[in-house]
């Protein structure tokens, strides 16, 4: 009878890694709410008005791993024609919660950054994935921001379609941004919505970036397909193989989907905003997707799902938490030893529904995740 057992399990590990199926997908996955005694409001992030326009979005977020540095951007609501991309030296300097210390704040104009509401980051830039309506045309592209270039702008200097460079110290020339369109291998235009991305691999040799990028939602998302693009060579392309595609069944049906994230460490992480106060995240296990010779693509569900809500802070009592975009940082320079935290960008509001964004914090997040 064991003899028996042990060869239905073998057979049933087999069939499991030649059909790409997870034998585990259908265990029920149960929400751990995260106490409100772990979130924190890192700092608040004030609107910034250029002209006429007042930038009052909140979107996306990314944090470099030196000194931990913050990039954040707002929108304008009302035509997304104009954007600020903040920048943070260090997340955790105490001066910017006080409000004492200010962040370098650029302007883009002329719908270069769109909606802005996700972002990614490598070694050498931000990138924003800048969708949105462009007089009544929809517009899809990433715009790759300079980060030695951002180093040399000015608190309030005005990026454009024509003034798009800045000289660095020794007075050479710098392209502030590089626009690209997404198109399939074959160079087929890509007409899907990006509005969510995070580096998926970065290599600074050959200066590739691999990305994971939303592909397709079902209309009560809870089927939720994402794909491998690469930025190489000028070109940003989207992926349609096997390899490159996963399917995430997602339990919590009828959200808004949000911006993305991915760790190693702990895998993808999908943020999703239910209403009021109410999100959560998804926890994906995505190492299959390193499995070349796929004949369908991965399908996969959460290994956990955090509950995070939060109905009053320091000050007020919130009518509004809304997940925007999501990281994850080391506070401490011994980035081996120090713990990760979970950061993200957050449209708040009172109950007089005034709007304060902020950058939020879950820690410590070893009490909700351990590492894969």
């Amino acid at each position: 009878m064991k003899k028996l057992v042990s060869l239905l399990s073998t057979f049933l590990i087999v069939l499991t890694v030649m059909c790409n199926i997870n034998i585990f997908a259908s265990a029920a996955v149960s929400v751990t709410t995260v106490s409100k005694s772990h979130l924190k409001t890192v700092f608040s992030v004030p609107n910034y008005r250029y002209d006429t326009a007042l930038c009052t979005n909140i979107g996306g977020i990314s944090v470099g791993t030196a000194n931990n540095r913050l990039f954040v951007v707002k929108s304008n609501s009302t035509t997304e024609r104009r954007s600020t991309l903040y920048y943070y030296n260090n997340i955790y300097n105490e001066a910017f919660k006080t409000g004492t210390k200010k962040p370098k704040r650029i302007v883009f104009t002329d719908f270069i950054l769109g909606h802005a509401n996700a972002m990614a980051i490598d070694d050498r830039n931000v990138y924003v994935t800048a969708w949105g309506k462009k007089d009544g045309t929809d517009t899809n592209a990433l715009v790759q921001i300079s980060r030695k270039a951002v180093t040399y702008l000015d608190d309030g200097d005005v990026v454009s379609l024509t003034n798009k460079t800045v000289k660095d110290g020794d007075g050479n020339i710098i392209n502030v941004y590089n626009v690209y369109e997404p198109e399939f291998e074959d160079g087929t235009p890509y007409t899907g919505h990006i509005h969510a991305i995070t580096r998926y691999s970065y290599d600074k040799t050959n200066n590739i970036t691999k990305f994971i990028i939303n592909y397709s939602y079902s209309t009560d998302r809870k089927t939720l397909k994402y794909t491998i693009a690469t930025l190489k060579n000028g070109r940003f392309t989207v992926s349609t193989s096997p390899d490159d595609m996963f399917t995430v069944q997602n339990p919590k049906a009828n959200v808004t989907m949000q911006d993305i994230f991915y760790d190693s460490s702990y895998g993808m992480l999908i943020p999703v905003w239910n209403s009021g106060t109410s999100n959560y995240v998804l926890c994906v296990d995505i190492r299959g997707l390193k499995t070349q010779g796929k004949t369908s693509p991965l399908v996969l569900e959460p290994y956990k799902i955090l509950g995070i809500s939060r109905t009053s802070d320091d000050t007020d009592t919130l009518t509004k938490y809304e997940m925007e975009s999501i990281a994850l940082v080391k506070k401490n320079a011994d980035k081996e030893s120090a713990p990760f935290r979970l950061v993200f960008s957050c449209n708040k509001a009172d109950a007089e529904g005034v709007g304060c964004d902020a950058i939020e914090e879950v820690t410590p997040l070893s009490t909700y995740l351990t590492k894969l």
